[in-house]
């Protein structure tokens, strides 16, 4: 059992150390001074989809029948992965040692050299390796090698691409380059910007955008509008996108690169704010502000992809990363167009601003459709083609530059403008709040002449009311005192006028009866005489009774009038009891 076990094992090691046997023809190398492609039938493919080989695996028997010549794959093959491994041989067909360097154009390129003893060399490059991970030349993506006299190196080659790389199997191909060519060529690349003053202008240019974003800042901190805040936003993100900040200051460090690739949608951000404020279309056209708002929302989005590397399809990715930037660009140009009219002069300094950058812009535009249509590498378009691929960063960054330093100057003279506007309104305010209080001290004055004079006009009135309100009163109490008057008069001939009836009715009846009697008496009638008489006595006693009456509430009222001493007296009842 133990040496079958130790069979199996032999077995599985003898199959792995077999070297691969499925590898494509080698590419003869008889000098390294001259561009020499390989193209394909000496190179094998297979995708790597999910990234995740190495080159151990890669270099196994197993992989070893997955490798395809790039003719032999169904064209769904193309395009579906982000990572591809590459193989192919290379032979010094000379005596002496070759010095080549292998171009890549990848995001990222890793190349294993495998020699004829099994020893492996790696190298880095590709433009997302910083300048400190990458092997050989840093600006150039190429890796300088050297390939031994009469032998033959098996190179792998993994190239990747952060997008799915589409018909990039119908376009690969591997150059190679003299190491001494590409190593001078970067060298003039270096000397030809620095003797041509292009590093001078980019950081110089770099340094006035800064310049003037920072002003702008200081004009937001200090009159807290917005307009100076986005433009100077705008600026800094236009700053950070700008070859100097790139390659001098970051260095090619690529995660700060892939980071700053999402600062050309921020910077069309805050240009589209900065346009908004500047014209104020939120008063003027608050439906089309909204739908400038809407279109920053794009924006947004695909900066959020590009952060979180999001993977879209092909022709998705190009569309999120072209159609934003573009949809803001139309509707900002569509803003300025809609505010000719109500804004004239604002629009004129919007044109001095941009005047540089749209010449600029369309000048490039135009010498690339030149040189498309001709494809004259030796005429002017292709001379113009290859200047403006040196010198459009630039360029472009002195353009936004001119218009950071004009709408500067121009905001720093409107702030001086304005602080004399508003010391001369301060001053126009203090001399007409002089002018007030002395017309108010004028006014209190007259109203103080009109109020002594009220005063004294309301005083006499008062007096008056005062003296007819006194007349008033006095015939007020006449007049009580006469109705009182009239009222006791009335009750005393009322009390006085009862027993005087009664008087004045037995006395007309006594009369009456003494005239009965005297004709009783003629009569001879005594008896009925006597009678009569009796009857007279009877009236006569009530005559005197109510006399008596009279008499009575006379002397009560003169009692009641007299002034009392506050002396009891004796009182006969009975007597009080018939009187009333």
């Amino acid at each position: 059992m133990r040496k079958l076990v130790i069979l199996i094992l032999l077995f599985f090691l003898t199959i792995e150390a077999f070297p691969q046997s499925n590898l494509p023809p080698y590419f003869p190398l008889t000098t390294d001074t001259l561009t020499q492609i390989v193209d394909h039938q000496y190179i094998q493919v297979v995708a790597d989809r999910k990234n995740a080989f190495n080159i151990e695996e890669v270099m196994s028997t197993r992989m070893d029948t997955q490798f395809k010549y790039p003719n032999e794959l169904i064209p769904t093959d193309s395009g579906i992965s982000n990572t591809y491994w590459i193989r192919f041989l290379l032979k010094n067909e000379t005596d002496n040692i070759l010095y080549i360097g292998l171009i890549s154009g990848a995001g990222k390129a890793n190349f294993y050299l495998v020699d004829s003893v099994g020893g492996i060399a790696h190298y880095k490059t590709g433009y997302e390796y910083s300048f400190e991970e990458r092997n050989g030349f840093k600006r150039t993506p190429a890796v300088p090698v050297e390939l031994q006299p009469r032998t033959i190196t098996t190179i792998y080659y993994s190239r990747y691409d952060y997008r799915v790389q589409e018909d990039f199997l119908n376009e690969l191909e591997v150059t190679l380059l003299s190491t001494l060519k590409s190593l001078t060529d970067e060298l003039n690349h270096y000397e030809e910007r620095y003797y041509s003053g292009y590093y001078f202008l980019n950081g110089s240019v770099f340094g006035l955008l800064i310049l003037a974003a920072c002003f702008n800042l200081f004009f937001f901190i200090t009159v807290k509008e917005r307009v100076f805040l986005y433009f100077s936003l705008f600026l800094f993100a236009f700053s950070t996108a700008s070859d100097f900040f790139l390659d001098v200051l970051l260095s090619g460090n690529s995660a700060m690169i892939s980071f700053m690739d999402t600062f050309i949608y921020v910077f069309v951000i805050f240009l589209a704010q900065f346009v908004r404020h500047y014209f104020k279309t939120y008063q003027s056209h608050p439906k089309w502000d909204k739908v400038i708002k809407l279109s920053l929302i794009p924006n947004i989005i695909q900066i959020i992809l590009v952060l979180f590397s999001v993977e879209l399809p092909i022709i998705w990715e190009m569309i999120a990363e072209v159609a934003p930037v573009t949809l803001c660009i139309i509707l900002l140009v569509i803003t300025m167009f809609l505010m000719i009219r109500k804004s004239k002069q604002e629009i004129r300094f919007f044109f001095l601003l941009l005047a540089p950058f749209l010449f600029c812009f369309l000048g490039f535009i135009a010498i690339a459709i030149g040189g498309a249509i001709s494809e004259d590498v030796d005429g002017i378009f292709g001379k113009l083609s290859i200047w403006v691929e040196d010198w459009a960063d630039t360029i472009i960054s002195g353009t936004i530059c001119w218009a950071g330093i004009v709408f500067s100057w121009t905001l720093f003279n409107r702030h001086s403008r304005q602080r004399k506007e508003i010391a001369m309104h301060l001053l126009e305010k203090e001399r007409l709040a002089k002018e007030k209080e002395i017309e108010r001290a004028q006014f209190i004055a007259q109203q103080k002449v009109q109020l002594e004079k009220e005063v004294v006009e309301r005083t006499a009135e008062l007096k008056q009311s005062i003296h007819e309100l006194k007349a008033t009163q006095s015939q007020l109490i006449q007049s009580e005192k006469m109705a009182s008057l009239g009222e006791l008069t009335a009750g005393i001939a009322h009390e006085i006028q009862n027993p005087l009836n009664f008087v004045n009715n037995f006395s007309e009846v006594s009369n009456e009866l003494m005239s009965e009697m005297n004709a009783e008496l003629d009569k001879g009638d005594i008896e009925e005489a006597k009678i009569i008489a009796n009857d007279i006595k009877g009236n006569l006693e009530k005559i005197n009774h109510h006399g008596k009456r009279a008499d009575g509430i006379v002397k009560g009222m003169l009692q009641h009038s007299r002034t009392s001493t506050g002396q009891k007296e004796l009182t006969d009842i009975n007597a009080l009891c018939d009187e009333y």
